[in-house]
Formats: C-alpha cells, sequence, structure tokens
C-alpha cells in the first residue's frame, strides 16, 4: 500500500462501514479500526487492515495496531491477522500461548495476560528498532491488566502499583515515585498516563504539546 499522511489515516478511519451495525466494542489503530459486532464477528475498515480471517469465527476481545489486529475467541486463544507489515512477528502467535485472559495491542507489538497471570509480549518497538525489553517483567504472576502502546508496555499489578517498560526515550516508561495505586493506565508513543486511587490523572513523558498538562477540571 502507499505511504500516507496523518489527515488521510483520520479520514480512512472516521468513515464507518455502512453494513456495520451494532457493535458492543471497537479498537483503534494507528491507521484502522476493528469492532465486534452484535453476533460477535469482527469487522475491520481503514488504512492497510489486512484480511480478517476467515476461520476467526465469534470473538471476546479485538485489539488494533499500526498494520496488525489480534482477536480473543471464544476458547480463550489468540489469533493475529496483519496487513503489509509483520516487521517483527508481531502477529505471529506463539506456538505454546494456549488461552489467555486478555490482549493489548501496540503498534508493533502484542501482549497477553496468560491463566497465571503473567503477561507475554512479541514483536518489536519501533517501526525500525526493535526494543531490548519487549517481554517484560519475567517470573511475576501477579498482572491485573496490560497496555501496549507505540514502543512501550505497562502492567497494573495485584497491589494495583503500575511497572512500565520499553522506548524510554523521554521517560515514558518511567514510573514517577509517589505515582501510587492506580485504577487504568495508557501509553502512547511520547507519554504515559494514569487515574490514580483518588480518580485524578497523572501523566508523564515528554511535555512537548503540551501533553503533560492535565486539563483542570480532571484533577
Amino acid at each position: 500500500m502507499e505511504p500516507f499522511n496523518a489527515g488521510e489515516v483520520i479520514l480512512l478511519t472516521n468513515l464507518l462501514p455502512p453494513n456495520l451495525g451494532p457493535v458492543s466494542s471497537i479498537s483503534t489503530g494507528d491507521g484502522h479500526s476493528c469492532a465486534i459486532k452484535a453476533d460477535d464477528t469482527v469487522q475491520c475498515w481503514g488504512w492497510d487492515t489486512g484480511e480478517v480471517p476467515a476461520n476467526l469465527g465469534k470473538v471476546k476481545a479485538v485489539g488494533s495496531g499500526m498494520s496488525h489486529s489480534c482477536a480473543i475467541k471464544f476458547d480463550d486463544t489468540v489469533q493475529c491477522w496483519q496487513g503489509d507489515y509483520n516487521n517483527f512477528g508481531q502477529s505471529n502467535v506463539p506456538s505454546n500461548l494456549g488461552s489467555v485472559k486478555s490482549l493489548s495491542v501496540g503498534s508493533y507489538h502484542t501482549c497477553v495476560i496468560k491463566d497465571d497471570d503473567s503477561v507475554l509480549c512479541w514483536g518489536g518497538g519501533t517501526y525500525s528498532t526493535k526494543i531490548s525489553k519487549i517481554s517484560g517483567p519475567t517470573g511475576q504472576t501477579n498482572i491485573k491488566s496490560v497496555v501496549a502502546g507505540y514502543a512501550t508496555t505497562c502492567v497494573i499489578k495485584q497491589d494495583d502499583s503500575a511497572e512500565c517498560w520499553g522506548n524510554n526515550a523521554v521517560s515514558q516508561s518511567t514510573v514517577p515515585d509517589g505515582l501510587g495505586p492506580v485504577s487504568s493506565i495508557s501509553t502512547q508513543e511520547y507519554h504515559t498516563c494514569a487515574i490514580k486511587a483518588d480518580d485524578s490523572v497523572q501523566c508523564w513523558g515528554t511535555n512537548s504539546d503540551n501533553r503533560l498538562i492535565v486539563p483542570a477540571e480532571l484533577q
């Protein structure tokens, strides 16, 4: 597929398919979106979505990255597919993965929480550079949730503390001292934000374009 600019991506992902109908959940990637329809099947649209596998069947969850998507099927196994790019094997599900509880799809990598509450990730960190710590914390079976971003991954542990790893060029994976328990976390290319125990928001990373300035009405 030909290169695109940001304006084209926004236009394509905002054009909802006329036959989409009711959906139960939706995931937006870098250039495409996927939704779970009322019949629990998946439909994707936008740039470089790849073709949804004919054998995918009904799913519980779906995630979208740069050029790949993954879903948790009704038997709790994971199936992924890709468009033009699979540079780091981000759509290659490990053969011994087994069943999972949840998944998160980043731009160039995929992460899941396994049945034993450990986290497993595969793929790469950016379009051209593989990050050195893609797999995340090893030996830990206390992971509650995982979020895969552009080249950073974060987890919330059972004690509600946060841990992040991956690209740390602007400290986006360095969890601030004193952050405390969190209920939710989100990470993007240059910054990370979390909802704290008191329901306030704290962000870290680079403050270019005022990324870290939380609106007063959220404080």
